[in-house]
């Protein structure tokens, strides 16, 4: 976990600095939102810069957009490549548990099923893959089930990170090919 950068790792203590405070509910969506604006910026590096039609909200994740939810953007990052199969997964499944926590009224214990079911899931789908099960083994050792949800979250956030670092934005490849197609009809 050395080359993890500096300020990432800062990012990651501050979320953790934060989560201290809060109850496994104020975690889960803390935790949640904290995946779901990040995989809102890998989706803003990848994809291109939007029109310049006028100033304000990129028209992709403004309110109602195709991008402005949680579930959007999973979906959209995994049809792009930018996430697995497992991941979006997990992301629904964490996802899930965040509408739960935010929307229900209703005692909540990551403990007891359905939840500690879903929580179970979520672990298996984070460690499956050998980076995120090497990141998982780097931290210390989960001592509640809690603990072990919120390293998976932490896992996922350091990995989707050094995603966004090595994405590059998404080539002009359309008006490419247009262009070659056109020189092609016209030797003809």
């Amino acid at each position: 976990m050395s080359d993890i950068p500096q300020e990432l790792l800062e990012q990651v203590e501050r979320l953790m600095k934060a989560a201290e405070g809060e109850s496994a509910r104020g975690r889960i969506i803390l935790f949640g939102t904290q995946i779901d604006e990040t995989l809102k910026d890998l989706l803003l590096k990848f994809l291109k810069p939007r029109r310049a039609k006028r100033e304000g909200d990129d028209e992709l994740f403004r309110v109602f957009a195709p991008l402005s939810t949680f579930a959007g953007r999973i979906a959209a990052s995994y049809r792009l490549g930018l996430i697995s199969k497992d991941d979006a997964d997990a992301f629904d499944i964490l996802r899930d548990i965040r509408n739960d926590c935010a929307h229900k009224i209703f005692e909540f214990a990551l403990t007891k099923p359905p939840h500690s079911d879903y929580l179970q899931r979520f672990v298996t789908l984070t460690a499956q893959d050998p980076t995120r099960a090497f990141m998982l083994a780097g931290l210390a050792c989960p001592k509640t089930d809690e603990e072990c949800f919120i390293y998976s979250c932490v896992v996922h956030v350091l990995y989707l990170h050094e995603t966004i670092a090595r994405v590059v934005q998404c080539s002009d490849a359309f008006s490419k090919d247009l262009i070659r197609f056109k020189r092609q009809d016209e030797r003809a």
